[in-house]
């Protein structure tokens, strides 16, 4: 069991010789006890160059279910993450793909790779809107119980629950891009790039 800054309890689940969190991050305080700012407004957000997370749609009642959307600014602080603890890296989620199955050389492109390997991740739930599509005997088979929570766009929108879910790495892709993770309710996993302003779901892995 681990707990945040805001005391939020969570489990944790092991793959690839990692141990990482078994929920979508939902502190609103870094781990030296700071508030991270709550940014609501759509316009705000769309111009920040700064940390900021939201839930989805402003609603409080997202946040226990889905976690924070964090802009990848708030990542870049090297805070978020319980103490001994860190958002994923690209190294970690690649490993985290090889140890589901997916080749070594497709871990390291943009864009979809695997086949089940997004079922894998997924909680076994109806909130994946299109039900379960693909391989579904692999479905929620990893414990990692990812669930449809959407994204907040760079315009400060939001979009995406019930469809598909996306997590920052820490790593940046350029000045204004970072690296991400996303799936849906297909069973492949999405690697591209995605501006800073964004706001995604954030996984921790324990430090070694």
């Amino acid at each position: 069991m681990v707990t945040d800054a805001d005391g939020n309890i969570y489990t944790t689940i092991n793959i690839g010789n990692k141990e990482w969190l078994a929920e979508n991050l939902k502190t609103t305080k870094y781990n030296d006890g700071i508030s991270i700012p709550i940014v609501a407004n759509d316009v705000e957000w769309k111009f920040l160059i700064t940390p900021a997370l939201c839930w989805f749609e402003n609603d409080s009642s997202n946040l226990e279910k889905y976690g924070c959307l964090y802009n990848w600014y708030a990542v870049n602080t090297g805070n978020l993450c319980p103490a001994g603890w860190h958002v994923a890296t690209e190294k970690n989620w690649a490993n985290l793909e090889m140890a589901l199955g997916i080749d070594t050389i497709d871990v390291q492109k943009n864009n979809w790779r695997g086949t089940n390997q997004g079922n894998m991740l997924k909680a076994d739930t109806a909130l994946w809107l299109n039900g379960i599509l693909g391989d579904s005997t692999s479905f929620a088979m990893s414990g990692f119980k990812a669930l449809p929570s959407g994204i907040r766009g760079i315009n400060g929108g939001f979009d995406g629950m019930g469809g598909y879910t996306g997590w920052w790495a820490a790593i940046t892709d350029n000045l204004s891009f970072a690296i991400y993770r996303k799936i849906t309710s297909y069973g492949d996993i999405f690697k591209g790039s995605e501006e800073k302003r964004a706001g995604y779901s954030v996984r921790c892995v324990k430090n070694e």
